[in-house]
């Protein structure tokens, strides 16, 4: 397989988990919004930019990622969310406006989630807590958008 290959095929698992996400409600809105953040961390390890201002661009990204997955944790009943764990890219990901498409649909998706978990918490921790970590989501989007 060539790395043209392998980012394809890994491009096809974000876009298949952002839609996933899109439409998951309840826990599993926090499951999905978690598994989606250890794909996009799983993704910036193996981007590879061709310049100093790509390598900065997943650098930002993955600041935020790491983020938004500090602020899960707090939500209760979210899944601890062991960043670096799960699939992986078998090579490295090129980055190429598609990459970085597919990233934001999935960081989207997860900040979405998040929001609508917010909305339908029960308690006031809860949905503070949800409420933040949509909040950082967010950012990561604004991070990763052009």
């Amino acid at each position: 397989m060539t790395t043209n290959d392998t980012t394809l095929s890994w491009q096809g698992l974000l876009t298949a988990a952002a839609g996933t996400t899109r439409t998951a409600t309840g826990p599993a809105a926090l499951a999905s919004a978690g598994e989606a953040l250890r794909l996009a961390w799983a993704t910036t390890g193996a981007a590879r930019a061709g310049s100093p201002d790509g390598q900065l661009w997943w650098l930002r990204l993955a600041e935020a990622i790491a983020e938004t997955a500090d602020e899960l944790e707090l939500v209760p009943g979210a899944p601890l969310l062991p960043l670096g764990t799960g699939p992986a890219p078998d090579d490295a990901v090129t980055d190429t406006p598609a990459s970085r498409a597919a990233l934001l649909g999935l960081l989207t998706a997860a900040r979405d989630a998040l929001a609508r978990h917010a909305g339908t918490a029960q308690s006031g921790a809860e949905k503070l807590a949800a409420t933040l970590a949509a909040d950082a989501a967010a950012r990561a989007v604004t991070a990763g958008s052009p």
